[in-house]
């Protein structure tokens, strides 16, 4: 990870610095007690976020070995306190050496800035931050023998925990069963495992010997059988979204094998990987409460290690599982069991993520075949512009920005945008991390020049849509924004390169070539979009055919160095098609779905028709000074639809078109009193007593759940980012990625004009339209919906789908006001 402005490796090893007990590197700043206060941790996940975890007593010196902290007799006579530094926070134990002489009872003063202790009904304990989202999740505290930690116990204690006060001040109170205690059985030490842990580990072991146990903090994962019948499975999930996109070569799931029933390659029937295709939780999953999984793809690997022989890595190729994955079949992870689960000695351990002897979690290794650049087939020249082709894929891979870096781009695009003539576009430069924007003009360079800072916003980008938090009622017309979640302050000098040609000057001749016609520009018909190319200082045009006429006569209006194209042969123009009219099929869908969105509350994602015809989809309900709207495409809505009234079903009007940026066959249209050109959207009216709210339809074509939208983007999307799409025809697809340039688009109905490019592998929208007008969408860790955009026009190519869309970003600069939020 990145620590003071240089990577370095993962160490949490202790050691005293100056008094305080310090790790080397994990994620966020961790310092325990040296010894002689009542402080035992104080944790900072990121910049404006911390927590401190107090003690009744003064603290003994702490013995440091590894990752572990020890205040031996902390929690009275034989009870020693250890505190374990994680890759990603910390745990801490007690440790019960000898049997204690009364019943115990632990109170912890939680003291957080930005963060408070939350308790659910099951007792599973979270830390939350100002607006509610998760920070980490912490199994239910239990009790176990530490006789033998490696196998699973026949029985473990419970511990009864609540919590204490509210705001900056809580107590959080434990209290062990004093019967298994006192139990004779009972073989100590006795450890009260994870009485509070910060962590974002995602994996958990069950067995069948404690049906109802959950084990999501535990040292150790077991997976496989032993010979009396007893079971064990291991969970696993990883986040696969760096994988989109990718030319993925191989995927390897690899684990330390520290135990088994013996050494050698083909031991017993072996650990089986398989994918998981349900919902679970690392803090609740137990062995009566288990997700689903499928054999398909399933991989098995029969390797063990036992006795003398010493821990060595088991690896399962899961590539085929990882594709499916970036296709977005739905991440659930993985279970390691049995493959057959019968009564025979096939058990295996493994370290897990709050491991803290072998420092060795479970892992996910990717590799990747590089993806092809431009090759050059006609240089520039007195015969014409420069012509070159790519793979198709060419600039899908790229990886997702680090918030400060995508909002200063974005930041540096305003500037751009308001000084066109004298800069260039801006773009960051992946390899050094600088922010790139080139001057023009010499007035240009003081500019450009001139620090981008603010505040970056993170936590937006999540598209795993297995993620809970949906529902089916409850639509409020409630319009309030929660607390602020995680932020991140930013500040780059950028680089100012002198260039030759301006963003004003490029944008001139992106719309002048996608508006011309093949009799006023040769081979114009052809062109299918057009950008700029900011590395180069180029204009770049894709095509699926290139003539000599073409190349000349950009170059003769142009000159020979400003524009290149792309010939891409099966690249067509994307289409801007309202569907078909379906108000009689949207009648007998249902009630209050997203084929029939036809109560008093209109969510986004929601099927609706027009009186002229049209067949789109509702994006989100939108808030103004003056009242509560609703935002769609403009080619839903366009200046030509005289009468601008929308549709839930076959008869119900439920609100009017006040405002659009589409004009039918010449495509965006600058609004009154606007500068610039704001894309394909349209804002609407609703009728008396309809009331637009801030939820969006999640799900398939005819879902009835929902998600609170509680935020909108704040930046404009960068190359690298992933969202999710919501139609009425298609549903909902996630693992979109938006890519670099080309924002111009000459469709069927006019030039789409300031749009956002993306791709995906496999979900194709359907260019005869339907799911125009939809919401673009993230979510956050709790679930809720960040709104990113609106959806304009698809197309299809040989090899990959082709989507674009309009900004929330934009959006806000065509309408003001914002999309409507739920706490």
């Amino acid at each position: 990870m990145k620590k003071n402005a240089a990577w370095a490796w993962i160490d949490p090893t202790l050691s005293d610095q100056g008094g305080v007990v310090k790790p080397k590197v994990i994620k966020g700043d961790l310092a325990l007690s040296g010894g002689g206060d009542a402080a035992i941790t104080s944790y900072a996940p990121d910049d404006g976020r911390s927590l401190s975890l107090n003690w009744p007593t003064t603290l003994p010196k702490p013995t440091l070995n590894g990752s572990r902290a020890t205040y031996s007799n902390a929690a009275g006579p034989g009870a020693d306190l250890v505190v374990t530094a994680l890759a990603t926070g910390f745990r801490y134990d007690v440790v019960l050496r000898t049997r204690p002489a009364k019943d115990l009872e632990l109170n912890i003063p939680f003291q957080g800035k930005g963060l408070s202790l939350h308790e659910t009904s099951d007792g599973v304990l979270r830390v939350a931050d100002a607006s509610g989202l998760n920070v980490a999740v912490n199994s239910p505290p239990t009790l176990r023998s530490t006789k033998d930690v490696q196998k699973p116990a026949t029985r473990a204690g419970t511990v009864e925990t609540s919590v204490e006060g509210s705001g900056a001040q809580q107590v959080l109170q434990l209290k062990p069963d004093p019967d298994f205690l006192a139990d004779p059985s009972t073989r100590y030490p006795v450890t009260l495992r994870s009485a509070f842990s910060m962590t974002a580990a995602s994996d958990a072991d069950v067995w069948s010997a404690l049906p109802d146990f959950p084990n999501g903090s535990g040292p150790t994962l077991m997976a496989g059988t032993d010979s009396d019948g007893t079971k064990g499975r291991a969970y696993l999930k990883f986040d696969t979204s760096p994988l989109v996109g990718q030319q993925i070569s191989n995927v390897t799931l690899s684990l330390l094998n520290i135990d088994g029933p013996s050494c050698g390659s083909q031991v017993s029937d072996g650990i089986q990987v398989r994918r998981v295709t349900s919902r679970w939780s690392p803090a609740t999953v137990t062995w009566s409460e288990q997700p689903t999984n499928t054999t398909e793809n399933a991989v098995t690997n029969r390797s063990s290690v036992g006795g003398s022989c010493a821990p060595t890595p088991m690896t399962w190729d899961i590539t085929a599982m990882a594709e499916r994955w970036a296709a977005d079949v739905g991440n659930y992870g993985l279970v390691l069991m049995s493959p057959t689960e019968r009564a025979v000695r096939n058990q295996r351990v493994y370290p897990s993520s709050e491991d803290s002897d072998f420092n060795d979690p479970p892992k996910l290794t990717a590799t990747f075949s590089p993806v092809g650049g431009p090759v050059v087939v006609s240089p520039a020249g007195p015969d014409g512009v420069e012509v070159i082709e790519a793979p198709s894929n060419w600039g899908h891979d790229a990886v997702q920005m680090a918030e400060p870096q995508a909002h200063a781009l974005s930041a540096a695009f305003d500037r751009v945008v308001a000084n066109a003539d004298k800069l260039a576009d801006p773009y960051v430069d992946m390899v050094s991390g600088q922010v790139i924007v080139p001057a023009a003009t010499a007035e240009g360079r003081p500019i450009g020049s001139g620090i981008l800072s603010g505040t970056a916003y993170l936590g937006y980008g999540e598209t795993d849509w297995t993620i809970p938090g949906d529902y089916t009622d409850g639509d409020t017309d409630e319009d309030g924004e929660g607390p602020p979640g995680p932020t991140e302050p930013y500040n780059f000098t950028p680089q100012v390169p002198d260039v030759t040609a301006s963003y004003g000057r490029h944008v001139t001749i992106i719309r002048e070539v996608l508006r011309s016609t093949s009799a006023q520009l040769p081979g114009a018909d052809a062109i299918v979009s057009g950008g700029s190319w900011p590395e180069r200082n180029k204009v770049l045009f894709t095509a699926n055919a290139v003539s000599p006429e073409l190349r000349l006569a950009l170059a003769q209006r142009y000159g020979v160095d400003s524009v290149v194209i792309r010939l891409k042969p099966d690249a067509t123009r994307l289409t801007t098609k309202a569907g078909t009219d379906t108000r009689q099929l949207m009648t007998h869908a249902g009630t209050d779905s997203r084929a029939n969105d036809n109560d008093e509350y209109i969510n986004g994602g929601g099927a609706f028709n027009t009186k002229a015809g049209a067949a789109c989809t509702m994006g989100f309900a939108w808030s103004l000074p003056a009242g509560r709207r609703l935002v769609t495409a403009g080619h839903c809505l366009p200046t030509a639809d005289t009468s601008g009234v929308v549709l839930s079903d076959a008869t119900r009007e439920y609100g009017k078109r006040v405002l659009t940026t589409w004009t039918r066959g010449t495509g965006t249209v600058i609004l009154p009193g606007k500068n610039e050109a704001h894309g394909d959207s349209a804002l609407v009216t609703p009728n008396a007593s309809i009331y637009p709210t801030a939820s969006i339809f999640i799900g398939g074509p005819d879902s009835r759940s929902k998600k609170p939208v509680k935020r909108s983007w704040q930046r404009r999307s960068a190359p690298g980012d992933l969202f999710c799409v919501g139609g009425r025809k298609y549903g909902q697809h996630c693992l979109w990625k938006v890519v670099k340039g080309n924002p111009y688009f000459p469709t069927d109905g006019g030039l789409l004009d300031n749009a956002i490019p993306a791709t995906h592998a496999s979900a194709c929208l359907d260019e005869e339209g339907g799911d125009s007008g939809g919401p673009i969408y993230t979510f956050q860790a709790d679930g809720s919906v960040v709104a990113k955009g609106i959806v304009s026009s698809a197309a299809s190519s040989t090899f990959d789908c082709w989507l674009a869309f309009t900004d929330i970003t934009t959006v806000r600069a065509a309408y003001g006001g914002d999309v409507m939020k739920r706490r």
